[in-house]
């Protein structure tokens, strides 16, 4: 991909550039901070252009099908697998081709749940493009005619023709060729009731002010460096916040839960490894942009009744040991590159034991 040439100092038009780059606050403090500027300003204005941080990398404002396919920058999940897991975990993640062929049987639905909640916060004008798709067994004559005929309403192009004595593989693709000229996606109409409710929840969360200040953020925006610790990477933040606009240099994280509760959802942040990779978003967008982020504010949202919305900051002592897992999980992998060798559980045995692993029981 070209890299945008990046602009110097001159192009802020009295923008406060250092004050951005040397931004600190106490560390135990940020919280109070965000709180005293929030409550001194109100909803800040949009930030500066990011094009004026390309200090050591990319920046640019991508859709997210290009963004997975820069695969030759590492994703900061990859290293997420490996500090919470093996070696073999990283190269299943990053090479195996039998990833992606699983990945086409697996059940996304609670995925697509998820994907819909994010669009519905950080890109609202993509409901437009939404429609509930009627309850229908694709496996049936009846399911499918059920779903021409909608959408064929959608694109208004009723052809019976087109598909009279067509076999059920046939009508299967006649249906996604309809699809895709109507330009719209389908949202099963529970899920639409549930995304519905979430975005209300959101707006009203603190009288919409998180909504107000999140409307300020830069939005999914990708980042890429072509070496830092050694290795290409890439990230693609929810939102960034500066100094200037809440008074940290803060990323923001958009996260969807099954979980009913704060605790409970604490457990599955650390399960699915979310520290290092928040602790890697830090680290990489300081890198590419020359500017220093250390905090971490996360919107989470709960897809299970009665359907949660909350706003959280994570502490400075749980992202610094997760970036000293991630750097580790970098060099290791370098490491594991540079030998061609990506070892699985065998590396919890002994040198000398023939792979045989001792399994404590606890309790």
């Amino acid at each position: 991909m070209n890299q945008t040439a990046p602009l110097t100092k001159e192009h802020l038009n009295g923008y406060n550039f250092d004050a951005l780059e040397t931004a600190t606050v106490a560390p135990t403090n940020k919280k109070q901070i965000i709180i005293d500027h929030i409550n001194a300003n109100g909803i800040p204005a949009a930030g500066p252009d990011l094009q004026l941080f390309q200090k050591n990398g990319i920046v640019i404002k991508d859709d997210f099908a290009s963004y997975l396919g820069n695969s030759e920058y590492y994703s900061t999940g990859s290293f997420a697998k490996l500090a919470n897991g093996t070696p073999l975990d990283f190269q299943y993640d990053t090479t195996d081709g039998l990833k992606a062929e699983i990945e086409k049987y697996k059940d996304k639905s609670h995925f697509d749940l998820g994907t819909f909640v994010h669009e519905a916060i950080l890109e609202p004008e993509k409901w437009d493009a939404l429609v509930c798709e009627p309850k229908a067994n694709r496996a049936s004559h009846e399911g499918l005619d059920a779903l021409i005929s909608f959408w064929e309403l959608q694109t208004m192009a009723i052809n019976h023709v087109v598909y009279q004595g067509l076999k059920t593989d046939g009508k299967k693709e006649y249906i996604n060729s309809l699809i895709a000229a109507s330009g719209k996606r389908a949202i099963d109409f529970k899920d639409a009731l549930i995304v519905q409710r979430l975005h209300a929840r959101w707006m009203e969360y603190q009288k919409g002010l998180w909504a107000g200040i999140l409307k300020s953020a830069h939005k999914e925006v990708s980042m890429y460096t072509n070496d830092f610790l050694g290795l290409p990477q890439r990230v693609r933040p929810d939102g960034i916040l500066f100094a200037d606009q809440i008074g940290v240099n803060a990323i923001v994280s958009v996260k969807t839960t099954s979980e009913t509760s704060v605790s409970g959802y604490a457990r599955q942040f650390m399960r699915f490894g979310y520290n290092i990779k928040e602790a890697a978003y830090q680290k990489v967008v300081s890198h590419v942009t020359g500017v220093n982020f250390d905090t971490t504010i996360m919107i989470v949202l709960s897809t299970a009744e009665p359907f949660q919305v909350g706003v959280f900051i994570l502490a400075d002592q749980d992202i610094r040991e997760a970036g000293l897992r991630y750097e580790a999980a970098v060099l290791n992998a370098q490491t594991c590159l540079q030998l061609g060798k990506f070892p699985g559980w065998e590396i919890n045995a002994g040198i000398d034991d023939l792979g045989i692993i001792d399994l404590t029981i606890n309790g």
